[in-house]
């Protein structure tokens, strides 16, 4: 439900997928296949139909019992086929739905099935035949699926729309706190690395811990802001994003944004949503507008800068009501913001005018570079000023 809110059109088939398929087709989910039939029309209803019993990853999780739903198709078929009456079938039937279904292999299925009522020599032509016309229904409808999947998508469809609004619980949003803590391509054991991770942080200095934590949870809380605003980006600013993103970091050339992906541990699509969760930050940001400005302060007070802050501001308010500044700056600088540039870089970093200018100003968060020209040519003449 939490992707299908978020334009992603989910199928669902065979197993687990037709179980979810048939709980949330009334919500937008799209069923295939055989299973998803049997379920959605009420026919089947137990969730042990399509569980199987399977082995290790090393041994390739393979099958080590039948799922209930192939053995009602194999007998079905070899009904049709003349192998077996329907009076079999449903001595079968019943016999492999009374059994655990870890323990639903078909030899384990055909003696209680001949102790259930089973025609003896039904049986034995059913053994026979099971090598060759036993139905993998869930393979099939797997198959199904997929080219119901790829017929879909060459119709290059919009994203999916949805019209509720799914409720957020408290298991949800932990479940989701605790996938932020897997590796960028979803392996465990990411975690251990963690306290190695702030060892780093800390070795810079005092707060920085604290700022990379302020800088991370305003992250995440914007993101749950924007998401639950249901802000979606589009195509359009998602590709401006990556542009601006890439000019910005100097990552025009191809070879630069590869070594970029290879030193972040990022793949082309991790770099997408990279970018894409940056362009919801901000969508946050400007949200909150004035309402931020309260917390702003708040964080001035709690660093112990808010009456310096506050003193420069004051004092520039001021000196433009006066109208004294240009009259009390040298007049080389009040005439040349350039220099005005020089003395600013200068005195607060020790560093030439930067070439791109209006990046520079853009990073420090001015709407564009002639409003950080005047910023800096407005504090000059405050210093000259005092």
């Amino acid at each position: 439900m939490w992707i299908m809110e978020r334009g992603v059109h989910v199928f669902g088939a065979a197993s687990m997928g037709a179980l979810r398929a048939v709980e949330l087709d009334a919500f937008g989910m799209r069923g295939v296949g055989w299973v998803y039939q049997q379920f959605r029309d009420g026919t089947l209803d137990r969730d042990d139909e399509v569980a199987v019993k399977h082995g290790t990853a090393v041994e390739g999780y393979r099958a080590l019992s039948e799922a209930m739903v192939n053995v009602r198709r194999t007998l079905q078929a070899a009904e049709h086929q003349g192998i077996i009456s329907a009076a079999t079938r449903d001595a079968l039937s019943i016999a492999g739905t009374a059994l655990f279904y870890g323990d639903r292999i078909w030899s384990e299925l055909l003696t209680p099935g001949r102790a259930a009522g089973a025609d003896a020599a039904e049986v034995d032509a059913l053994r026979q035949w099971l090598p060759a016309g036993r139905i993998n229904q869930q393979a099939d409808d797997a198959v199904a699926m997929l080219r119901e999947m790829g017929g879909f998508l060459a119709t290059n469809p919009a994203p999916q729309q949805v019209n509720w609004i799914m409720a957020t619980t408290a298991r949800w949003e932990a479940a989701k706190r605790r996938a932020g803590t897997m590796s960028p391509d979803g392996t465990a054991g990411f975690t251990g690395m963690l306290e190695s991770i702030l060892d780093e942080i800390r070795l810079l200095g005092p707060g920085a811990v604290e700022a990379a934590r302020d800088r991370g949870l305003l992250r995440f809380f914007a993101a749950d802001f924007a998401e639950r605003a249901g802000m979606m980006i589009g195509a359009q600013r998602r590709q401006d994003a990556i542009a601006e993103f890439r000019i910005s970091n100097g990552l025009e050339r191809g070879a630069d944004l590869a070594r970029f992906l290879n030193a972040n541990d990022l793949s082309a699509d991790g770099f997408e949503r990279l970018v894409v969760a940056d362009e919801m930050l901000r969508w946050a940001c400007e949200q909150a507008g004035w309402d931020g400005i309260g917390n702003l302060l708040n964080d001035l007070r709690i660093r112990g800068t808010y009456a310096s802050v506050m003193a420069g501001a004051k004092g520039k308010l001021d000196l433009q009501k006066l109208g004294t500044g240009q009259k009390t700056a040298p007049a080389d600088v009040a005439a040349s913001g350039q220099a005005a540039l020089r003395w600013y870089f200068a005195e607060k970093h020790g560093a030439a005018v930067p070439e791109d200018l209006a990046a520079y100003a853009q990073s420090c968060g001015f709407p564009n570079e002639q409003a950080f020209r005047k910023a800096v040519r407005l504090e000059y003449e405050y210093v000259c000023e005092r």
